[in-house]
């Protein structure tokens, strides 16, 4: 197919500039998501909904700022066909002695002025190859569907094949019922039983979570639409657990001192404290999640 080049683009950027409204338009989509996942566990106090809705708000501030350094640092630096192609329009007609010498030797086409060219399209060539494995993309829910976009990028496609996998294998409907939770909301969490006559909900303040990172998740049982948590005397525990272990998850029940046995994470060689660390320097990505190296 034939169709402009990344490499080309006017002054102002304006087709990198079209993409600005997708950031709103998915925004809007994942809101939608979380909000029919409230309604399905028929969470409806306003402070709880808010919350969720404002930490999806928080994510793609952080989303939308860096797309507009990657615009400003790295696209428009980059472009450089239109400068390329003016260069070789102004020498086409100039012939040297040594072209003249050479005249029998296949010369590479000059670039198009409006920046097309044709390219061959991956899609188009997939028959071509053996496909060995055709990955899901979502789970059974939707709710798990939701948080799962929320989590870090290097680990949501581990966690919807660990979910699929429990459901294909085991006949188990899991949900991630905790998935991303930001800094300040652990702070919130944490101040629970302390700052109020609420019962403590955790000893972990922000910033201290792979969970604040989005590389942690807790999930449940669903069973006649029913959550249901289970430790260690589920009956398919040991095969829960292998099946995440598998995809590269640390486990809570194997801690010592306090087993937590819904919990899994990735840590990737880092300490919440050098995640922490790294946060805090704007070590981040596009996405506004700390970068793994």
């Amino acid at each position: 197919m034939k169709y402009e080049s990344e490499w080309y683009a006017d002054e102002g950027l304006s087709k990198w500039n079209e993409v600005d409204e997708l950031f709103e338009e998915e925004k809007q989509q994942q809101k939608a998501l979380i909000e029919a996942g409230l309604d399905e566990l028929g969470i409806t106090e306003p402070y709880l909904r808010d919350f969720a809705l404002d930490v999806v708000d928080e994510a793609h501030k952080h989303v939308k700022s860096n797309w507009q350094l990657e615009k400003a640092q790295r696209i428009k630096p980059s472009l450089w066909w239109k400068k390329v192609a003016e260069a070789q329009a102004q020498n086409q007609n100039q012939t040297t002695s040594t072209e003249q010498s050479e005249a029998n030797t296949p010369k590479l086409s000059n670039l198009s002025a409006d920046g097309k060219a044709w390219f061959i399209h991956p899609v188009a060539m997939m028959d071509y190859f053996n496909v060995i494995e055709n990955k899901k993309t979502e789970t059974w829910d939707s709710v798990t569907n939701s948080r799962i976009a929320l989590l870090h990028p290097r680990i949501r496609q581990h966690t919807l094949d660990f979910i699929n996998d429990a459901e294909s294998k085991l006949n188990l409907k899991l949900r991630v019922s905790d998935g991303y939770r930001s800094i300040e909301e652990q702070n919130k969490l944490y101040d629970k039983g302390r700052k109020n006559s609420d019962p403590i909900v955790t000893k972990v303040k922000g910033g201290y979570s792979f969970h604040n990172y989005g590389l942690a998740i807790d999930v449940v049982e669903i069973l006649d639409k029913k959550a249901i948590y289970f430790d260690n005397k589920h009956p398919k525990i040991k095969e829960i657990v292998e099946i995440a272990k598998s995809y590269g998850f640390l486990w809570g029940g194997d801690w010592v001192t306090f087993k937590d046995y819904p919990h899994f994470e990735f840590r990737y060689g880092f300490t919440t404290t050098q995640l922490l660390k790294k946060y805090n320097a704007g070590d981040i990505d596009d996405e506004g999640y700390v970068n793994i190296n």
